[in-house]
C-alpha cells in the first residue's frame, strides 16, 4: 500500500495496533488517536444536541419500534452475513482494548441520555483503564473472554458510578468487575466491603 502513515500527525499506521481493518478497506488513512481527536471535538462542539436527539429518540415508543423493525428485517436478509460477522466481532471484542471501549461507551451514553445524567467519558478514558487490566476497587485481573453459553463474565469491564445519584463522568467513574458493580449496585463501597467480610468470616466457619 502506497501510503502507510496518518495524514494528520504522519505517524506510521500499523493495522491492528493504530490503523483499524474499518480504516484500511475504506483507505482512510487516519490513526486512532487522531480518529478519536476528531470525533472528541466533533462531540465537544454538539455533545448537547447529541444527547437531545438521543432522549428525543429514546422518548418516542413509535421510533423504537421503526429502528427494530429495520434491524429484524435487515438480519433476516443477510442472516449467513450477519452471523459470521458477529462470530468475526466477538472475537475481536475479546482482544481488542480499543474496541471493547468502544462498545462500553456506546451503551453507557445511551444509558445516560436515557435518565438524563451528565456525560463526558471518552472511548480514551475507558480503553487506557482496560488496558491497566485490573479491576480500578479490587486490583482483580479483568477479563475481556466470557464462558461459552453464559451471558457475562464475574471478571469482565464494567464502568461503575462512585455515586450512582450522579452522571456518568470521569470523576465520578470507574472500570471495575462486573461482579463487583452488580453486587454494589446502588449502593457504596462500604457496602459490599461489609458483605464481603460475612461471606468470608462464614465461609471461613464452614470450611
Amino acid at each position: 500500500m502506497a501510503q502507510t502513515s496518518c495524514r494528520k500527525c504522519s505517524v506510521p499506521l500499523v493495522l491492528g495496533e493504530n490503523w483499524t481493518d474499518g480504516l484500511a478497506r475504506a483507505r482512510s488513512y487516519i490513526c486512532r488517536t487522531c480518529l478519536s481527536a476528531n470525533g472528541k471535538a466533533h462531540y465537544a462542539k454538539h455533545a448537547e444536541r447529541a444527547a437531545e436527539l438521543q432522549r428525543q429518540r429514546l422518548a418516542v415508543p413509535s421510533n423504537k419500534k421503526a429502528a427494530a423493525a429495520l434491524k429484524s428485517a435487515y438480519y433476516a436478509a443477510n442472516k449467513e452475513k450477519w452471523l459470521e460477522y458477529r462470530a468475526t466481532h466477538r472475537e475481536r471484542l475479546q482482544q481488542d482494548t480499543f474496541l471493547r471501549a468502544g462498545k462500553l461507551l456506546t451503551w453507557i451514553r445511551a444509558r445516560a441520555a436515557k435518565s438524563g445524567r451528565e456525560f463526558d467519558l471518552t472511548r480514551e478514558w475507558i480503553a487506557e483503564r482496560l488496558q491497566a487490566g485490573v479491576c480500578e476497587v479490587t486490583g482483580i485481573p479483568m477479563e475481556l473472554s466470557k464462558p461459552p453459553g453464559s451471558r457475562f463474565h464475574p471478571w469482565a469491564p464494567s464502568v461503575d458510578r462512585v455515586d450512582s445519584k450522579l452522571g456518568y463522568t470521569q470523576g465520578n467513574c470507574r472500570v471495575v468487575c462486573w461482579i463487583y458493580n452488580m453486587a454494589k449496585s446502588e449502593w457504596s463501597d462500604e457496602v459490599v466491603v461489609t458483605f464481603a467480610k460475612a461471606l468470608s468470616a462464614r465461609s471461613s466457619l464452614a470450611n
